[in-house]
């Protein structure tokens, strides 16, 4: 049937006022547009390198040449081998020439990429480096790029007894740089300019990373302060407890080797997969990070597990011994760690202790959102014992 003409023209009014009024209704209404890509991991680690030129910081790759002996009081077993811990140093391009050091140690399932997430405001190092400080960060023996054992010829004792090494050696200036400078060039030319004589060297760690500083400090005393991130030996929850069993149990079986499908053997995931690992360690990150952190989850040799118990009862009998300042920081929702200011009251041998509670964060503190916190927080507290 054909429309009259009048008819077809107030059809088509009616049309007009109802997209005019809808447009009314909905100003804002525009077609979505797609989210930008977020950069993938080399070109993250380039825009790390252009902040830290802009802002005036020095990135140096180290190596480390170390014995994989224990003389702590953890008493555990290890190969006696030689390795290669690897590593950098970040630092302001003008204060890498000696001062303080701080050595940051890495937990169970991470590596050196904790102190160094290519994200802005989560490259922990890149932002002590911000407020005055230097930073070495490594990969510990049996990850990342460092020399790999066999998984249960490694332990909690010969760990610290590493971290003793590199702190002598930072002290002595006798450790090599693997590369040039990324970022800003240090002050300064030659070799000597880039693995400079430290006066101080801060012993810091995250996770078991901390039980690990916290041996070496009371086993051999060459620490000028301590740094205790997110580890309470009496503190550890049950969620933590089921998990360090059932990675135990895979370590009985042997593990697998330390690549996957190649390696030295001996070596675990703390965490049954992605899921857990991010439920377990990060409250409050954004995706691009929790994004990161799975991708990066490491195996950790087995040996870090073994010795566990006796290790936590030991460091109660010895912490007593530690007589420089302590810093402590726990994420107030960890679901591994809690009993942050028990833990600082087994602390008797030093009166210089402070104790940071990070609200809305979780065990993986420095890479959520309340991060900015920590560095600041952590970075007044160096300056306070004069330790730049």
């Amino acid at each position: 049937m054909r429309m009259r003409p009048g008819i077809a023209a107030a059809a088509v009014a009616i049309l007009a006022l109802v997209c005019v009024a809808a447009a009314a209704a909905f100003p804002d209404e525009q077609p979505a547009e797609a989210a930008p890509a977020r950069p993938g991991p080399e070109r993250a680690a380039q825009l790390t390198a252009e902040r830290m030129r802009r802002g005036g910081i020095a990135d140096v790759p180290v190596e480390f040449a170390v014995e994989n002996t224990n003389r702590s009081e953890a008493a555990c077993n290890t190969d006696g081998a030689g390795y290669r811990i690897r590593g950098h140093i970040t630092a302001p391009a003008q204060a890498l020439a000696g001062g303080t050091a701080t050595l940051y140690l890495h937990g169970l399932s991470s590596g050196e990429w904790y102190w160094r997430m290519n994200a802005p405001g989560y490259h922990h190092a890149e932002e002590m480096a911000r407020r005055g400080h230097v930073s070495v960060t490594v990969d510990r023996l049996g990850y990342g790029d460092s020399g790999k054992p066999p998984g249960l010829q490694t332990c909690l004792g010969g760990q610290a007894d590493i971290a003793h090494q590199i702190t002598e050696q930072l002290k002595d200036g006798d450790y090599t740089a693997t590369g040039p400078a990324a970022g800003a060039e240090p002050a300064g030319s030659g070799e000597d300019a880039l693995t400079p004589e430290f006066d101080r060297v801060v012993l810091a760690g995250h996770g078991n990373g901390a039980e690990i500083a916290q041996i070496a400090a009371y086993s051999f005393g060459g620490a000028d302060a301590l740094v205790v991130l997110g580890w309470s030996g009496r503190g550890l929850t049950d969620r933590h407890n089921a998990r360090f069993f059932g990675a135990l149990a895979a370590c009985m079986q042997g593990g697998v080797p330390a690549g996957g499908d190649s390696g030295p053997g001996g070596y675990a995931f703390f965490d049954t997969g992605p899921d857990e690992f991010a439920d377990a360690n990060l409250h409050d990150a954004e995706p691009a990070v929790v994004e990161a952190a799975v991708r990066l989850q490491s195996r950790h040799p087995c040996g870090d597990l073994a010795n566990r118990l006796e290790s936590v009862a030991n460091g109660t009998r010895n912490y007593s011994e530690i007589e420089v300042p302590v810093f402590f920081a726990y994420g107030a929702q960890d679901e591994q760690v809690q009993g942050g200011g028990s833990h600082r009251a087994l602390f008797g041998g030093t009166d210089d202790t402070e104790l940071l509670m990070l609200d809305g964060s979780g065990h993986y503190m420095g890479l959520e959102r309340g991060a900015d916190r920590l560095h600041r927080r952590m970075a007044a507290w160096l300056d306070r014992e004069s330790l730049v």
